[in-house]
């Protein structure tokens, strides 16, 4: 009887211990790489360029390597972008508030006008 306990507490142990950083990726990739033999004067480089550029390492490095394999393909540059950069974003929600704000004002405009400015205008 006390084997089966212990074969039972043996189950429960490995159910629990499940290692490792719990997975973050997003919809768009598919799994995580690992890639072995990468040089530390590489990774500080990446890291630096990658600051730089305003993104994370991750899309620094998927772009960077799009770019690459889309060479040796010879496939068309256009087909490169990947994934917008922190500046592209900042840059879209600017706009998309200029736009919004523009209507905004429009909006309040038309309340202050009379009836009458409203129906002929």
């Amino acid at each position: 009887m006390a084997k089966k306990a212990s074969t039972t507490k043996k189950k429960l142990d490995a159910t629990k211990s499940k290692r490792g950083r719990p997975r973050n990726a997003s919809a768009s990739t598919s799994g995580t790489w690992a890639v072995k033999g990468i040089e530390n004067e590489t990774r500080t480089k990446v890291s630096k360029a990658a600051k730089i550029a305003k993104q994370t390492i991750g899309n620094y490095v998927n772009r960077a390597l799009v770019d690459a394999a889309n060479e040796t393909l010879g496939a068309p540059k256009e087909k490169t972008d990947v994934g917008l950069t922190t500046e592209q974003i900042l840059q879209n929600l600017l706009k998309s508030q200029e736009a919004m704000n523009a209507k905004v004002e429009e909006i309040s405009e038309n309340q202050n006008k009379s009836i009458l400015k409203k129906l002929f205008n």
